[in-house]
């Protein structure tokens, strides 16, 4: 960019910075002329000496002020140019030559350049509270785009929120994607496949075999032909499934569709399932 104004003031700095220079100069060479003479006794009073030396301690003290005042002005002037914090290909251009620009709200919304970089992509997702305990740091995940169907792509979890957002209640979490052969485009929608790793206390049943009643979360077991409330406690779901911790032992027979009209105590009968 180019503000002639700018190299106008550099241009100043620089004259000031060379007269004061010039000025040093002659008041040190002064001092040293002075303090060489007095090593004749009586040729120089040391209320003289002590003059010049002031004012060349004077004329540095100036001589740095310019020095600071031309470095100012050139890094005013290193503004005008913009240099590309990495390397990446230019897809937008929202100024032409010629066209005045600004600090952003003066005229200038829009940033002069965009910039991407295609080789490495960062991707970021959004996390729900109940699954960020089974995610950590080097997760690898897989994910898909609907430009590609029926291609899987491969990503390493690099940086975690530590912090969940207020709004959504979720985990923001970034993976750098290698996209050495340009494939994906930066802005693309990803679908996200994280594994969730299970617990060992937990277990999976059908999403419909659980009781949400007044009193509370319970799933209908049936022990030598009587029904027992279980109080759970539900986890994670996916694909009508769901994650519950309670007080259960596998092989117990579990209502597969509950329903608060199964008492408590009751008496029911069971029969094998079918193969």
């Amino acid at each position: 960019m180019e503000a002639p104004e700018v190299n106008s003031q550099l241009s100043g700095a620089q004259s000031r910075l060379q007269s004061q220079e010039a000025v040093y100069q002659a008041s040190k060479a002064t001092y040293k002329r002075l303090l060489e003479t007095s090593k004749t006794p009586g040729t120089v009073s040391p209320n003289e000496l002590d003059l010049a030396l002031a004012k060349q301690n004077s004329d540095l003290a100036q001589l740095e002020a310019a020095r600071a005042a031309y470095k100012e002005s050139g890094a005013n002037r290193d503004y005008l140019t913009i240099r590309a914090p990495f390397d990446g290909i230019i897809t937008a251009r929202n100024v032409s030559m010629g066209a005045y620009v600004g600090p952003s709200g003066k005229g200038s919304e829009m940033p002069v350049f965009t910039l991407q970089e295609q080789k490495k992509l960062r991707l970021a997702v959004s996390v729900p509270e109940n699954y960020t305990g089974a995610l950590s740091d080097k997760s690898d995940i897989s994910f898909t785009v609907k430009a590609f169907p029926g291609q899987t792509f491969n990503a390493k979890v690099n940086r975690l929120a530590g912090a969940l957002d207020s709004k959504l209640r979720a985990q923001r979490i970034e993976m750098d994607v290698t996209n050495a052969d340009k494939k994906l485009l930066p802005g693309m929608v990803a679908e996200v496949h994280i594994p969730i790793a299970g617990d060992g206390g937990a277990f999976v049943v059908p999403s419909k075999a659980i009781l949400n009643s007044t009193l509370g979360v319970y799933l209908i077991v049936v022990t030598n032909g009587k029904v027992k409330w279980v109080p759970v406690t539900a986890g994670r779901q996916a694909d009508d499934k769901t994650e519950v911790f309670g007080q259960l032992n596998p092989g117990d027979q579990v209502v597969k569709t509950a329903s608060e009209e199964i008492r408590d105590g009751s008496e029911v009968k069971t029969t094998p399932a079918k193969d």
